[in-house]
């Protein structure tokens, strides 16, 4: 649901700060230290080699 929100499919609720979304989905890779480095290649492979920015 979350990346739904983020993705602004279903409208967040106003009370909520802004991180509250990404940190809701990124937070199971940061706290494990294997997928820490895993989700930073893929993002930066993501930003880098994305002919639509």
């Amino acid at each position: 649901m979350g990346d739904m929100k983020y993705g602004r499919f279903v409208p967040s609720p106003p009370s909520k700060e802004p991180c509250y979304l990404t940190d809701r989905i990124f937070k199971p890779f940061v706290e494990n230290e294997l997928l820490k480095d895993e989700i930073y290649c893929q993002l930066i492979k993501q930003i880098t080699k994305n002919p639509n920015r």
